[in-house]
């Protein structure tokens, strides 16, 4: 392990590819691989991680899925990355809305506790009340993991 940046030194494994044809036999019922050797990695002795390179062995050559040799064409340079992430001012403005709906479900729970005794509160049901207020508190939870 490099103790830099505690990743595991690209000289400590050795990675393998292979080709694997499939091929059906003469009553069309079974399929038989054929798994050869194509490639290995290698370092020269004392080097560091960024050397680790792709062997060819030789006449081996790789076959792609439509089981030509030739390598499909790369993404194009230049494709960035979005990782449509929510601006700043949406996340503090979701959080300003959080926190309201904590205080006035707290708040509204808090006054149905006071009020329990009246005639319109005991008629509405207290215990319901407590449920909404509670389930309101846990719905504006719901805005943390953004």
């Amino acid at each position: 392990i490099d103790p830099k940046t505690t990743s595991r030194s690209a000289q400590s494994a050795f990675f393998v590819l292979y080709n694997s044809d499939g091929v059906l036999d003469e009553t069309g019922e079974f399929i038989s691989f054929n798994i050869e050797t194509i490639s290995h990695t290698t370092t020269t002795p004392g080097s560091i991680s960024s050397d680790v390179m792709w062997v060819d062995l030789p006449g081996k050559s790789y076959h792609y899925a439509d089981g030509s040799t030739i390598p499909p064409p790369t993404i194009p340079p230049g494709i960035g990355e979005d990782l449509h992430q929510i601006s700043l001012g949406l996340r503090i403005a979701a959080g300003i809305m959080m926190g309201l709906i904590f205080i006035f479900s707290i708040g509204f729970m808090g006054w149905t506790y006071y009020h329990r005794t009246t005639h319109i509160v005991r008629a509405s049901q207290p215990f319901f009340l407590y449920i909404i207020c509670i389930g309101t508190f846990i719905m504006g939870s719901a805005i943390i993991p953004i």
